[in-house]
């Protein structure tokens, strides 16, 4: 009898890889894996980046735009009411309001930039609200005291509790805002007072202001309605905007770094081309002369993507290499600000045309 024991046959290969993978395969694709898991969490990051980047450069985009569009909407209301026919009226102003003084014979100028010791702009916008406001009329007889009784036309448009404007006929005298206390209609004119406190009346007008004329018949009358004067300016990367007369300041846009302004000037008082463009000077205003040659004012600004960019390898930035520029020439230094090469920039700027001080030109 055989008592051998039985033949067993091996396992084919594709049955004992049926049993699982072996301890190379395994540390294999577990290598794989991790090369795959960090990759995409690579690009995870480039992409988050990437849309955080364009996040904020949208931002900066939109922040500019509504900077630009407020500036641009005051500039060019400015001087309505203190205009006729292309000429300004007002050497200089006596303005006070509900009891604050803030021009006494003081050099006046409608639209003004004044450039402020870090190098950036404000700009200073002063007009009246009524939509007849560059209609004035002329006054029919001379006050006997500082601003006493006058008489206007009857289609003058002057109403009580309204501001109106005085300028003296050789427009060499202070012009003065008031608020007119009473006008009543007569058979061929209007009588007009300002002798009771108001927003832009004084209990006494000689005891407030060194120079109160007594204007004279002839003397430009302007209905302004009510008085804007607004400032703009930049303060820790965001463009405000202050109201004088109450002293209110509010947020117009965040993310504005500098504001820049420059003054457009005709070659003369009759032309209405600009030749050439001025910076301002300190907070100085233009000379009357040239006042009478202004014609634009070309604002520009400076916005910043707030999302800070990573530095490369050696530390350093290189988000943004060289200094924004507005315009052409104008250069904005930004060396000062901590990090500024870690972030970008926009820039953008408009012309406005200072419509209301050269109505009655002829192009």
């Amino acid at each position: 009898m055989d008592r051998s024991r039985p033949h067993r046959a091996s396992p084919p290969s594709s049955a004992r890889r049926a049993r699982g993978a072996t301890m190379v395969e395994l540390m294999v694709a577990l290598v794989i894996g991790l090369v795959v898991g960090l990759a995409a969490l690579n690009n995870a990051r480039m992409f988050g980046n990437s849309g955080r980047s364009q996040a904020g450069g949208g931002t900066a985009v939109a922040s500019g735009a509504a900077a630009i569009g407020a500036m641009k909407f005051e500039l060019q209301m400015a001087g309505l009411g203190f205009f006729s026919d292309a000429t300004a009226l007002c050497p200089t102003l006596n303005l006070q309001v509900n009891g604050l003084k803030l021009a006494d014979n003081t050099p006046f100028q409608a639209a003004r930039v004044n450039r402020m010791p870090d190098g950036t702009d404000q700009l200073e916008v002063v007009y009246g609200t009524a939509v007849n406001a560059g209609a004035g009329s002329r006054s029919m007889s001379p006050m006997l005291a500082a601003m006493g009784t006058t008489t206007l036309n009857l289609g003058s448009g002057i109403a009580a509790n309204q501001a109106v404007m005085f300028a003296s006929p050789s427009l060499a005298l202070p012009c003065t805002v008031a608020t007119v206390s009473s006008a009543v209609d007569g058979a061929s004119f209007k009588t007009v007072q300002f002798n009771t406190v108001a927003r832009f009346n004084p209990a006494n007008w000689g005891a407030t202001f060194a120079v109160v004329p007594n204007y004279q018949d002839n003397s430009w009358v302007s209905p302004l309605g009510d008085v804007v004067w607004r400032r703009y300016y930049v303060r820790a990367d965001a463009l405000y905007m202050l109201d004088v007369f109450t002293n209110v300041e509010s947020l117009i846009a965040e993310g504005i770094v500098q504001i820049r302004a420059q003054y457009g000037l005709a070659a003369n008082a009759t032309s209405t081309t600009v030749a050439a463009w001025q910076d301002a000077v300190a907070n100085a205003p233009l000379a009357a002369g040239v006042q009478q040659r202004l014609r634009a004012i070309r604002v520009g600004l400076v916005a910043v993507n707030t999302q800070r960019e990573r530095p490369q390898e050696s530390a350093s930035c290189e988000a943004t290499l060289n200094s924004p520029v507005i315009w052409p020439g104008e250069i904005v230094d930004l060396s000062a600000r901590a990090n500024w090469q870690c972030f970008r920039y926009r820039t953008m700027y408009t012309v406005v045309g200072t419509r209301n001080m050269q109505w009655g030109l002829t192009p």
